[in-house]
């Protein structure tokens, strides 16, 4: 799915909000995916994202990640 997300903006597609979502949790759960000066850049970010949601259980990740999701809804009207 990751893939598929790059493949679409690459192709000159703005991404959905579910699309935003779906890349902002795998680079905050996996950060080892970013190259290697952006996870500099937002190391300090990136760690208290990830301190939130490292070892809570799979159902509270996921509510986390709905509220993102109807967060980003809100902001782009949808």
């Amino acid at each position: 799915m990751l893939l598929t997300c790059h493949y679409y903006q690459s192709l000159g597609h703005q991404l959905t909000p579910e699309m935003m979502v779906l890349r902002l949790w795998v680079n905050v759960m996996h950060p080892n995916y970013l190259r290697e000066d952006i996870q500099v850049l937002l190391k300090d970010q990136l760690s208290q994202a990830r301190s939130g949601l490292i070892g809570q259980s799979r159902q509270d990740q996921l509510s986390k990640c709905r509220q993102l999701l109807q967060d980003f809804h809100k902001l782009t009207n949808r």
